[in-house]
């Protein structure tokens, strides 16, 4: 699938600790903060991404670090608390 419009699998990753590329396309950029060392258009911007983390491990600990920091926004835990929210408006009416 080319444009996933969440990506589950890639917030489980980021939620993992990995460095996560995902395509510009659908949801997924957002999972990554919309970092653009980690969006790719095609598969010649994947390969050159990725080769540019690989070879900086200053970049390498800072995107870890990034991503840590967004890995609590797709905890299960955010997930019931962000649906009783909305359950819970939703009966106020």
């Amino acid at each position: 699938m080319l444009e996933e419009h969440f990506g589950m699998a890639v917030a489980e990753m980021v939620r993992a600790g990995c460095i996560v590329f995902v395509p510009r396309g659908g949801g997924v950029p957002e999972i990554v903060g919309h970092r653009e060392e980690l969006l790719y258009t095609d598969a010649p911007e994947a390969v050159q991404r990725i080769a540019r983390v690989m070879g900086d491990q200053r970049l390498q600990r800072e995107l870890r670090r990034y991503l840590e920091a967004r890995g609590p926004l797709f905890s299960p835990e955010r997930f019931a608390q962000e649906l009783l929210r909305v359950v819970e408006e939703e009966l106020r009416y």
